[in-house]
């Protein structure tokens, strides 16, 4: 005669089947990720400059920004301290609600010589800076130039924002981080409300305009533009200044600010061009609330 189990027994079972359709790695009731969120600040200080070799250099400063739930922590390694290993793997530790961590490998190098001079290692294309044309704007919108720095040291600098939750109130991560020469490994990171100042007279903290003609373009600064690094969002991770290149003759020329915001370039390269697709022919409906909406000032078309 068959008898019904009892429930404990019962239940027991299920909880035991279930455990072995659990994923290879996956444990109930596992800790969560305390990611960061990576942002740049506008664009500032943005002035032309004239190097030794007559090139006409677009300079400004830029500011990286964690405002996320964790650090941005960054570690590098290679197995000697000569030029024989002239590159360093990089793994983002990524801390936990439980206090652990995880590391995560990334494919993006850490290098010494950038070119910019600095005695330590960077971390590659951390950010990307580009200069975008409007005028006249192409059917399709493509870089016209792209910046000469390549290679970031990142570390607290600058406290932006030490009412987020987690924020330490002093710095946790310094330059020394960044090794030398001679180093088999570094640390760098971001803390929770902390940035990252690139100031504009920095070596390579500029882009080459001396091949491009007068007008309106767009500089725009990326954080994380490779998806290399985990993060909360990474909608909210570009900057923009709208600028217009003048030439003055003489050797004169001029960088004059038109406005700045904080929203994805490509909404801004639309803007600009149903601007210029309406130059002349009056107002038009909902333009001015695109472009509240794109992030910026709104201008009027005859501006």
């Amino acid at each position: 005669m068959f008898r019904l189990r009892r429930p404990a027994a019962s239940l027991a079972i299920c909880l035991a089947m279930a455990a072995l359709l659990l994923p290879v790695g996956v444990v109930a009731g596992s800790a969560d990720d305390l990611l960061p969120d990576l942002r740049m600040a506008k664009p500032s200080e943005i002035r032309l400059d004239t190097d030794g070799a007559g090139r006409r250099l677009l300079r400004f400063s830029a500011l990286i920004i964690n405002a996320g739930q964790g650090p941005l922590l960054v570690r590098g390694k290679r197995d000697c301290a000569t030029s024989e290993c002239p590159k360093m793997t990089t793994v983002q530790r990524i801390r936990q609600t439980d206090g652990s961590w995880r590391g995560v490998p990334t494919a993006r190098a850490g290098k010494f010589d950038v070119g910019d001079g600095h005695n330590h290692w960077h971390v590659m294309r951390f950010q990307r800076y580009e200069l975008f044309e409007l005028e006249p704007p192409p059917e399709v919108p493509g870089v016209a130039l792209r910046g000469a720095k390549t290679g970031f040291c990142f570390f607290d600098t600058s406290a932006r924002q030490l009412d987020l939750p987690g924020a330490p109130q002093q710095r946790v991560f310094y330059e020394p981080g960044c090794g030398r020469s001679d180093s088999i490994s570094f640390r760098m990171g971001l803390s929770v409300g902390w940035g990252d100042y690139y100031g504009w007279s920095l070596p390579r903290q500029w882009i080459d305009t001396s091949g491009i003609g007068d007008g309106r373009y767009l500089l725009c600064s990326t954080a994380n533009a490779q998806g290399d690094w985990l993060e909360t969002d990474t909608s909210n991770n570009q900057s923009w200044a709208e600028i217009r290149l003048v030439d003055n003759g003489a050797g004169a020329d001029t960088v004059e600010v038109l406005r700045t915001g904080r929203s994805a370039c490509g909404s801004q390269l639309l803007v600009s061009r149903d601007r210029a697709l309406v130059a002349g022919m009056g107002s038009v409906p909902d333009l001015e609330a695109r472009e509240t909406a794109a992030g910026g000032t709104p201008l009027h078309l005859d501006s």
